[in-house]
This record gives structure tokens, C-alpha cells and sequence, in this order.
């Protein structure tokens, strides 16, 4: 699906070398703005402001160890009984989502039992949701918060 979201207001302040940073309510600490970050933390606030997500079931740079090797999760969304609900990979404006990005995320989403995939560069955001044994099948539009 196209992306049709707003565009959020982000705080921002210069670090004392000069990068631009973004304030992540989340992680609660300024982030330098990649473009990747920008896109990230629109998502998370269209979750928080417009969806209505509980700030508190979401997790960002989540780490896991898949593989034996250390793996890093862009963003996750936990449901009320704390397992993973839903995962979202994040690129820049410039990158387009690929069938390399679903693969490398849907890794991921298997292993850890979540059950939907968000491929999101602000220009297109791809929803996949599990179904059963046929893996992940594209859905239109995010789950609602009554689905956790």
C-alpha cells in the first residue's frame, strides 16, 4: 500500500559535533537523524498518535540472537501478554523494499513467532500477517491496537 500517512513534527536539536539528532520517546535519548531514523520515528508516532498504541508494548533496535549471531530488530511491537505481535523493518525514503528486505525480516518474524511482518521507507509501507502454514500473506493496512 502507498503511504498516505502525516508527516509528524519531530524535536530535534545539534549535538555538540554538529549532527543533527532526533528525540526518540521510546528509547528516551536523542538519536543522530539518518534518514532511516527519520522514517522510523514518523511510524512510531503515527503508532502512538494516530493508531493509538500503547507506547509501553513497543521496543526499537530490538537485539536477538539468531543463528549464533547477533541480530538487530528495527521495531517491535509486543501484544498484552508480552510476546512479539508484530515486527517492522525500516529504510530510507531512497531505498526501495525489496524481496531482499521481506526476506531478511521474515527471518526473523518466523523466529520469534510475531504475527505480522511492516516493511515501511515512508514512500510504501508492505504488511504481511501470518497464516498458518502458507507463511505470511500481504494484508491491507496496519492491525488495530484490539488486536493485541
Amino acid at each position: 500500500m502507498d503511504t498516505q500517512r502525516p508527516v509528524f513534527e519531530l524535536r530535534l536539536r545539534h549535538s555538540p559535533s554538529g549532527k543533527v539528532e532526533v528525540w526518540d520517546p521510546t528509547r528516551k535519548k536523542y538519536i543522530v537523524l539518518t534518514p532511516e531514523e527519520w522514517v522510523r520515528q514518523q511510524f512510531l508516532l503515527y503508532l502512538t498518535e494516530h493508531l493509538k498504541y500503547p507506547r509501553s508494548l513497543i521496543v526499537v533496535e530490538k537485539g536477538i540472537i539468531y543463528n549464533g549471531l547477533q541480530k538487530r530488530i528495527d521495531l517491535m511491537i509486543s501484544d498484552r501478554k508480552g510476546q512479539p505481535f508484530l515486527l517492522a523493518e525500516f529504510k530510507s525514503p531512497k531505498i526501495a523494499l525489496t524481496a531482499d528486505v521481506l526476506h531478511q525480516s521474515s527471518i526473523y518474524t518466523y523466529a520469534l513467532g510475531a504475527q505480522y511482518l511492516v516493511l515501511d521507507n515512508h514512500v510504501q509501507t508492505i504488511v504481511w500477517k501470518r497464516s498458518g502454514d502458507k507463511g505470511f500473506i500481504p494484508t491491507e493496512g496496519l492491525p488495530g491496537i484490539e488486536e493485541l
